[in-house]
């Protein structure tokens, strides 16, 4: 049995309950974490982790074997924030990170400041490939033939799955309006739903009305006779 908690991971032996494997991480600096994303499975064995919000891990772990003990194959912080999941293709991690964190405390997340940068950094090492900022608080993202949509406080981009540079293919200004009341209208946080992509169509969810896009190739027009 596996269990993901808080800056904690640990294998249970189901048999008898006996702790096999435990691994924990407080974060850099021994800075305060929080509630970390879960388990991927990335590969053959292979498991991306976040237990702390601030570093990601690559871990390898063979759960085949009696009683395994995985590996960290390589741990680094600035990869992404655990709080909005990473788009994995061909061997890279699409993910976010912000850049100024005092400045995103300050201002609160409000909307029309950017403080994340939008990263792709190499599966297998770790290592960061490219950096690109000025991504709004209230992100999300999904992922389809090499293509990666990316929303960002009412926004939603179009950028290529390229490890080499940050190419952008297209965006949208405005997708929503920002209608709902409260404190929580000045945080961007109606951006966080990510986008669903099913046969060639891009659905996008707010709070008052689902929008729909074309993004596949269109469908031949129909014989009129």
């Amino acid at each position: 049995m596996v269990i993901h908690g808080n800056r904690q991971w640990k294998i249970l032996r189901l048999a008898d309950g006996k702790q096999v494997w435990n691994w924990e991480c407080s974060g850099p600096n021994e800075a305060p974490a929080w509630a970390s994303g879960g388990l991927k499975p990335v590969g053959p064995n292979l498991y991306l982790d976040h237990l702390n919000g601030w570093q990601l891990s690559l871990v390898q772990c063979d759960f085949s074997q009696a009683d395994p003990k995985p590996k960290v194959l390589w741990t680094r912080n600035e990869v992404h924030e655990a709080i909005t999941p990473p788009v994995i293709l061909d061997g890279y991690v699409y993910g976010f990170w912000i850049d100024d964190r005092d400045e995103a405390s300050e201002l609160g997340g409000k909307p029309g400041h950017a403080h994340f940068s939008l990263r792709c950094t190499e599966l297998k090492t770790g290592e960061l490939q490219w950096s690109q900022p000025g991504f709004k608080m209230g992100l999300s993202m999904s992922a389809a033939d090499g293509r990666i949509y990316v929303r960002s406080h009412q926004t939603i981009t179009l950028i290529e799955a390229n490890p080499k540079a940050y190419v952008e293919r297209g965006r949208i200004e405005h997708v929503h309006d920002l209608r709902n009341t409260g404190p929580r209208s000045q945080k961007g946080l109606l951006d966080w739903n990510m986008p669903v992509i099913a046969q060639g169509r891009m659905f996008i969810r707010t709070p008052v009305e689902i929008i729909c896009y074309e993004i596949g190739p269109q469908p031949a027009p129909q014989d009129s006779k």
